[in-house]
């Protein structure tokens, strides 16, 4: 009750009934086998023509503050879950593995639209890159979701155990929810075979926006495709005028697969969207061919000198360095230049690079003005249990450090 009581005072979303994992909690709490008890195995009698989706509120990941209240309607529900199912080649027939939290809104899409199309569903508690395998293998899962965290703590275990599980039957690994370093990317596709990685970017509020289909993925290193059918996009400036093509602007969408608003914070709303177009304020670039390119976050976009650096692109370079394991970057301040550039590295183990070397590795692969100032060695970088990095954590920890130093 006490855990019930403090979450619903945080959530404000005036729910009444929680359903929770884990041990059963004390006092005023029903078991699932309970609420089933009083039920039939006969199917239930549907009318034709009859068939709706509850309305939901779904709260965003909270990266760069407190989470959001997404509102979506029926209809906009229903369209996702059919647009997921369209783009990314889905069958009755599938077994799907959702390895992510279903509080997040793409393991909880992928577990519903599989659902609806009356598939089995294997859902991991906890993600653990050996059990991901060992489930593969067990029911032979057809269909995945993952974000590239995951996928980077498979590709880090050692050879002889990921070796030990046949992941044949994988026909449809869908990536997302974060940047997909091209370096794990090819790995990937070594070990789980061409022709099956799906990537796609989207959000809570926008749904899935692009995608990359198998056969583009090492054609396009660092596209997140084309826009999945039905939505519209532009890229705009700092005036709201659409920028040529290959200019970096904010990707603003139109799509039957967009909320309806931020629960009962219209300002949130109105100030994320522009002539029916909706952003949650990342930036992208597109190609000659149409092809999309999240750049970064509007947010996390470093400023150092009047000079826009994206992060991201300088974690996809560290990345591909043989001793980095995971990586960070974030902006932080300087006297002379506004922001400088701060790399949080975790090394492999048994690693030995020093501060100069990843400096080093950047400024031969990129211009001089985006290698890192300052690098700061970690054992682990924040996440939040939905795979996206928490880079606020580490500003504000680094904010902490300055002031005491």
């Amino acid at each position: 009750e006490q855990i019930v009581d403090k979450t619903k005072s945080k959530l404000d979303s005036g729910c009444s009934i929680f359903i929770c994992s884990g041990r059963r909690p004390e006092g005023g709490a029903l078991q699932l086998e309970e609420l089933m008890n009083p039920g039939s195995d006969a199917p239930p009698k549907i009318e034709s023509g009859s068939y709706t989706v509850a309305p939901a509120l779904i709260y965003t990941s909270g990266t760069t503050g407190r989470p959001k209240r997404v509102f979506r309607n029926s209809n906009s529900r229903l369209n996702t879950l059919l647009g997921y199912a369209y783009n990314f080649e889905a069958t009755y027939d599938d077994v799907d593995l959702v390895a992510g939290p279903l509080y997040h809104a793409a393991p909880f899409a992928w577990a519903a639209f599989s659902l609806v199309l009356g598939n089995t569903v294997v859902i991991m508690p906890r993600f653990d890159p050996e059990e991901f395998l060992r489930l593969v293998e067990k029911y032979k899962v057809t269909t995945v979701w993952v974000v590239p965290t995951m996928l980077n703590r498979i590709m880090n275990l050692p050879p002889e155990t990921r070796n030990r599980y046949d992941v044949s039957s994988i026909r449809v690994m869908t990536v997302g929810g974060e940047s997909f370093p091209f370096a794990l990317k090819k790995k990937a596709i070594e070990y789980f075979g061409d022709g099956k990685i799906f990537e796609f970017y989207g959000g809570t509020e926008i749904s899935c926006v692009t995608f990359l289909r198998p056969e583009d993925q090492l054609r396009k290193p660092g596209s997140c495709g084309k826009p999945a059918i039905g939505n519209e996009i532009k890229l705009l400036d700092e005036n709201k005028h659409e920028v040529p093509v290959g200019e970096v602007g904010v990707m603003y969408v139109k799509s039957p697969f967009l909320l309806d608003g931020y629960f009962k914070n219209p300002k949130a709303t109105q100030e994320s969207y522009h002539n029916g177009y909706f952003t949650v304020g990342d930036m992208a670039r597109v190609d000659e061919e149409g092809y999309y390119y999240i750049v970064d976050r509007a947010v996390d976009m470093i400023i150092s000198g009047g000079v826009n650096i994206y992060p991201a692109e300088i974690e996809e370079v560290l990345y591909t360095h043989p001793d980095v394991y995971d990586v960070a970057v974030i902006g932080a301040p300087d006297p002379e230049w506004g922001e400088k550039i701060v790399a949080y590295v975790v090394l492999k183990e048994d690693a030995r690079v020093k501060e100069k070397d990843i400096i080093e590795f950047v400024a031969e692969k990129l211009a001089s003005y985006k290698k890192p100032k300052e690098v700061i060695f970690v054992k682990q970088i924040p996440y939040l249990p939905s795979g996206k990095k928490l880079k606020r954590v580490l500003k504000e920890q680094y904010l902490e450090n300055l002031g005491r130093s």
